[in-house]
């Protein structure tokens, strides 16, 4: 009976690690789905009622809520530790870090008012103050979403430095 509860425990620890880097894989994909679904929720509002309608992405209590009334019906919050920053990518793919909050408008054809390509990106907790070259070397997962200019396609991948890269 010992050498099975010595086996057994061996197995957890072995498992542990594992484990809940899946689960925090699967929290970080799970806001990143939260994040796009209210966006499109404002994008869906705008056409909706005919008229525009506002998003405000912040990062001092991570959330995205509708800043025009009906636009989101209830704020997104972030799940606790995930971290939210932006970027912007002009046409000749020069990328500049926003600041937050920004606020991101759809007009009444759902086209957002973004002059350049707006990228969110959401961290987990263990890349807070990391360098991106270190999350790289650490092997940590950020996810992104990014919202085109014009007619406003969105679409979700796993973030590289400076890209989207989008999974199907």
């Amino acid at each position: 009976m010992a050498v099975v509860a010595v086996i057994a425990g061996i197995l957890a620890v072995v498992a542990t690690p594992s484990m809940l880097g899946s689960m925090r894989k699967s929290e970080l994909q799970a806001t990143a789905n939260q994040v796009k679904g209210a966006l499109r929720e404002a994008q869906r509002a705008a056409i909706r009622n005919g008229s525009g309608c506002t998003a405000t992405i912040s990062s001092t209590s991570p959330q995205i809520l509708g800043t025009t009334a009906g636009c989101i019906t209830s704020p997104v919050a972030l799940s606790s530790g995930i971290t939210l920053s932006a970027t912007s990518t002009t046409s000749g793919g020069s990328v500049t870090n926003l600041t937050l909050p920004q606020s991101l408008s759809f007009s009444y054809k759902g086209n957002p008012s973004n002059a350049d390509e707006l990228t969110l990106i959401l961290a987990p907790p263990e890349a807070t103050g990391l360098t991106p070259a270190q999350i790289t070397a650490r092997g940590i997962e950020r996810r992104c979403i990014v919202i085109s200019v014009g007619i406003g396609i969105m679409r979700s991948g796993t973030y590289n430095d400076t890209t989207c890269t989008s999974t199907l």
